[in-house]
């Protein structure tokens, strides 16, 4: 395995998929506000869910698939990216030099990513609740009086899910970089 063409195409996924988080965390905080705080509103009106939820499942929808695809598209161009590279470096490169740098590269970069996620969570958490709150939305703000163990069982399951979260999606990362790379290394042979 080639250590040049893994850090690069490490760094460049990892690139993409911090890029994605900010995203969608800004998108999320823009219009979340807004949409729940119709919910808030309508529900006890009318005794059923809003109109708007459709709105919001809509745009959940949304936000998964295009993650899907575009997990599968960075993590399978992590590998691909990475045969390439190591061709560039080492003319020949085969299927299993693909493979092990295509896994080895988007396992680190999913993880990193993952990691940095963790952290970015905390802080989008409370971001979160404190823009519901100013956003007319009390009943889903978190309240100030809660003690502190909680407010600590909160953050410590935030971290944990998401450390969890790194690591399953860390195996399959591995899983699409070593396709996109063993079939990069068979073609390119």
């Amino acid at each position: 395995m080639k250590t040049r063409p893994f850090f690069i195409a490490t760094l460049v996924s990892a690139i993409l998929q911090g890029l994605y988080y900010v995203i969608v965390t800004g998108l999320t905080l823009l219009f979340l506000p807004n949409m729940l705080e119709t919910f808030v509103q309508d529900v006890p009106t009318s005794g059923g869910p809003p109109p708007e939820i459709f709105n919001f499942m809509g745009v959940s929808i949304l936000f998964s698939l295009i993650s899907l695809v575009l997990t599968f598209f960075v993590h399978t161009g992590t590998g691909i990216f990475y045969a390439w590279l190591h061709r560039r470096e080492d003319r020949p490169v085969s299927a299993e030099q693909g493979a092990l740098g295509g896994a080895a590269s988007a396992f680190t970069a999913r993880f990193v990513a993952g990691l940095l996620t963790a952290a970015g969570a905390l802080v989008v958490s409370n971001i979160m609740m404190t823009t519901l709150s100013n956003a007319g939305v009390p009943e889903l703000a978190a309240p100030t009086n809660l003690p502190p163990m909680f407010l600590v069982a909160n953050s410590l399951t935030t971290v944990v899910g998401s450390l969890f979260s790194a690591c399953f999606g860390s195996i399959v990362a591995a899983a699409l970089g070593a396709l996109g790379g063993a079939l990069t290394g068979a073609i390119l042979k």
